[in-house]
């Protein structure tokens, strides 16, 4: 590449930096230990700033051998998170067009001297193994949202092959930013239970983020009325706390489902989907029951707020589970009718001509409930052995936050608390064609005469009673 685009002077020639970036992360920007730890809250930029740290110090002319890669723990995640996190930063700083995004090999290259910022999900180990840089050296790498990593020999064993003596002035760093789910994660006995004179550890806060909204800080601060064990570690960036946990029988374990399946011939697959919308969480999950060996496996989910039911929809739809049979919290019947009769939705293509799609769970009902219906689905799933996908990340978060309440003495009570319940009702409500009956046993219902008939009408019900969504003029 030529030299000519670089920068003569790159504080002249990148937009304010200090506007960009804002305070209260100079200790984390300016830190060259070898490891940089920051936990924080939703919201407090900590992945932003990161990104900015990346692209700025890359640019730099005494920097110019050095390369960066970029983790999570599920590839596909980082496609529209830590990937689109590093592309606004090149747009932030004003240096677009020294940057080349490749996005079919998630590979960022800075034009002026080859360097690159690789992308790779942890899940793809032979992809791990095999990335290289042609120029330079693999010095920085980033963690992002660590605590998805509950393997701490998974992650030193990519940090171990991480390297080769570096040149005089380059030095090399790992980065982990990350919410603090659960107090017994390693990050917490590695880096902030224990004093290290090679790591900088710091926690930030929304209040570290002069960007934010006033609607924004608003629904922090009523998260600290509605969820204060949420806003505990969503506002304040503190530790979980897993006291009186509800469940306890289950397993992070990267299986394989065909497999599985193999194994276990009369497992049966099965859908629950939690509804919510502002605060509260859309949670899709599917799991597959062997009633027989009391075994569970939950193996893919799907955890978002802020949609509106034809958007979750679509999610569900891409997913391939918009043809399964749906158990949905009962207590939502317009949406279930919605999404049974399905919507139609009209765009317009470059010659202004309508096209319609239609998305439709012609199979979604209410979940069956009944007096202390709560209790008994959970009584139901604790007698059986959870095993938990690695993708399946909210899910293995509310394990670690799902607790029950406690009395004014502090005793515990059999309530659970509302927080952390979004995908734990998703498999209550996935679960309930499975029933406790007689001394213990647990049979799957045979025929519909025992449940509730399906809201919403069939799939061939006429189109006029679909709803029609218009996204665009005409």
């Amino acid at each position: 590449m030529t030299s000519d685009l670089r920068p003569q002077d790159l504080e002249s020639n990148v937009r304010s930096l200090s506007r960009i970036v804002g305070g209260g992360y100079k200790g984390f920007w300016n830190s060259k230990d070898l490891y940089v730890v920051c936990k924080g809250s939703k919201g407090s930029k900590k992945s932003k700033t990161q990104a900015l740290k990346i692209v700025y110090n890359m640019m730099k002319p005494c920097y110019e051998l050095a390369n960066t890669l970029v983790v999570r723990k599920i590839g596909k995640t980082i496609r529209n998170t830590c990937f689109t996190e590093v592309r606004w930063a090149i747009e932030a700083l004003g240096v677009r067009e020294l940057w080349k995004v490749n996005s079919s090999e998630m590979k960022i290259e800075y034009l002026p001297t080859g360097q690159v910022i690789l992308f790779a999900g942890m899940d793809d180990p032979l992809k791990l193994a095999s990335l290289t840089v042609l120029r330079g050296h693999l010095c920085w790498v980033w963690f992002e949202e660590a605590s998805d990593f509950s393997n701490y020999d998974d992650v030193l064993k990519l940090m171990m092959s991480i390297r080769g003596q570096l040149p005089p002035g380059y030095y090399k760093q790992f980065t982990f930013t990350f919410n603090p789910w659960s107090e017994h994660h390693w990050l917490k006995k590695e880096f902030f239970d224990k004093e290290r004179d090679d790591a900088y550890v710091c926690t930030t806060t929304f209040r570290d983020n002069e960007f934010l909204g006033a609607d924004d800080i608003k629904r922090y601060y009523d998260l600290y009325k509605n969820s204060p064990r949420m806003a505990r570690i969503i506002c304040d960036g503190e530790w979980g706390v897993a006291e009186g946990l509800i469940y306890d029988n289950w397993i992070e374990e990267d299986f394989d489902l065909g497999e599985v399946m193999a194994k276990h011939p009369d497992a049966k697959p099965s859908f629950g989907l939690d509804f919510g919308y502002s605060i509260s969480f859309n949670a899709f999950v599917a799991i597959l029951v062997d009633l027989k060996d009391r075994e569970m496996w939950v193996y893919d989910e799907y955890y978002a707020n802020g949609q509106s039911n034809i958007d979750l929809a679509k999610q569900i739809i891409s997913m391939g589970y918009g043809k399964e049979e749906i158990w949905a919290d009962a207590a939502e019947p317009k949406s279930i009718d919605e999404m049974s009769k399905g919507f139609d939705e009209v765009t317009y293509d470059e010659n202004n001509q309508p096209i319609i799609n239609h998305y439709q769970l012609p199979r979604i009902r209410p979940a069956l409930k009944g007096a202390d219906s709560v209790q008994n689905g959970i009584q139901r799933i604790q007698s059986f052995r959870m095993h938990i996908h690695p993708r399946c990340i909210n899910t293995l978060i509310e394990l670690n936050n799902y607790a029950w309440d406690v009395d004014k003495d502090g005793n515990f009570i059999d309530k659970p608390i509302k927080e952390w319940d979004h995908i734990m009702d998703a498999i209550r409500y996935a679960t309930t064609k499975f029933y406790i009956r007689g001394k213990g046993h647990v049979v799957e219902v045979k025929g519909l005469e025992l449940l509730e008939a399906p809201s919403g009408p069939a799939v061939d019900k006429p189109r006029k009673s679909r709803r029609v969504i218009t996204v665009g003029a005409k």
